[in-house]
Formats: structure tokens, sequence, C-alpha cells
């Protein structure tokens, strides 16, 4: 992706298009990072980038021959999600004030990591949604894979919670197979009891089954076609701060 990428980038600034009449153009994202060009593929091709002078990095739509033209397409990009608003060719220098920078999640719906019940490796009702969002992403972007890493809880010993950790990691993948995602787009990655999250046990030594739940997981991990991982677009696990390992 990075070498197209920068070739449009040099397109965007180097070559003709200014000098065209088509010097209308709808604002579809702007961003405190770069992001995959590939985050705009609903709405078709010819998404250009540009970065204003604090550092904010701009995605256009265009180019249209009036503003009426670029306007009209305006509202159909808001419904789908996208920050749209007409930009002329001479504003395109400027730089705008925005009031919140979204980011990539605030394009695609954002997804969350799965949890288990003690000492089970079924998926809750739950977690199929989450999959399911899982599924509807890759789907969207056919060069994404994915990486399911499982983790447990510390009761039993290593060696069963290894393999409950497998076989939460296996369930997940099942899953996303059964719903069409090719295995070879699937990754897993198993850790047992090994790292854990939240506290198994508070400091005075008394169990805590909140914090276990935490370490009961399967983490969701989307990577783009180079292996970047996309943190983006999987939602941090928050974990209050009394119980934070």
């Amino acid at each position: 992706m990075r070498k197209p990428f920068f070739a449009l980038v040099a397109l965007f600034f180097c070559t003709s298009i200014f000098a065209q009449s088509n010097d209308w153009y709808v604002q579809v994202g702007v961003f405190d990072r770069k992001v995959d060009i590939n985050y705009f593929n609903r709405i078709g091709s010819d998404v250009y980038y540009s970065k204003d002078a604090y550092g904010f990095h701009r995605y256009y739509k265009g180019v249209y021959k009036s503003e009426t033209e670029a306007k009209g397409l305006v509202s159909k990009f808001n419904d789908m999600g996208f920050n749209s608003y007409v930009k002329s060719k001479d504003q395109l220098t400027n730089t705008c004030v925005c009031n919140s920078i979204p980011l990539p999640k605030s394009i695609l719906n954002s997804i969350e990591s799965i949890f288990f019940d003690f000492d089970r490796s079924n998926l809750r009702s739950e977690s199929r949604t989450q999959l399911n969002d899982l599924v509807s992403t890759l789907n969207e972007f056919p060069s994404y894979k994915t990486i399911l890493r499982a983790h447990t809880d510390s009761k039993g010993s290593q060696s069963y919670n290894e393999a409950l950790s497998l076989r939460r990691a296996n369930s997940a993948k099942q899953y996303l197979i059964s719903r069409g995602i090719a295995s070879s787009r699937i990754s897993t990655e198993t850790f047992g009891e090994d790292d854990p999250i939240a506290k198994n046990e508070l400091n005075g030594g008394q169990d805590t089954e909140q914090g276990r739940q935490f370490n009961r997981r399967v983490e969701i991990i989307i990577t783009n076609s180079q292996g970047d991982i996309l943190s983006e677009m999987v939602d941090e696990i928050e974990v209050p701060n009394d119980l934070e390992n």
C-alpha cells in the first residue's frame, strides 16, 4: 500500500490536477494520524491526501466541476459516517478549525475483544456480535488479517490453562471460518495465564472475580497488508485502575 499511497500523494500535489477547472473537493476525513487509504473504499477511488500546517491528515474525494456537484454528495457521505464538507482548490492550502479529530474507528464500527465464563471456551452471544463485526471488516478489506490472542485467569494449573486458552482461540477461529473467512487470514496466539491485564487477587490476597473476568479473554488484532497492527480499529480493554495488573 505505501508505494501506491505516496504515489497518490505526489499525484495530488505535483500534477496538473490543480490546473484543471475541476477544483471542488469533498473533504471526507481529518485525522491526527495517517490512516490506510482503504478506509475509504466504500466511497470509491480518487481519494486524495494532504497534511496541513498543523500536522492534521486530510482526505478528499474529488475532483468536481462545480461546488453544487460536490455538495450533492456531502449528505450521502455523511450518512456513511464520514466527516464530509466541500472545499475549493484554494481552501486546500488553508487550515480550518476542527473541534474534534475523529479516529478511524468513527468511520468503521469499532470491534471489542471477547470474554469467557470460568473454565469455558464456548462463545457468549455478545462475543458472536463482536466476531460478526470482525467478519464484516475482513470482508470489506480483503487484504486485512486477524490475530486472536487467547488468555485465561490463574485458576488451575499452567498446563491446563495453556490448553484452555488454545480452545478459546480455536473457538473464535472456527466461528470466523464458519462465517466465510479463510483460515489463512486468521492466526492464533495462546498465553494461558501468563499475561494478565488485571489482578486475579487483590493486594490483600482476596480473590477478585472482576479481575479474573478481564483475564479470561481473546484479544482481537487486525493487521493490514504490510502486517502493521491497526490498533485504532479495535477498542482497548479498559481495566479499572484498582484492578490493573
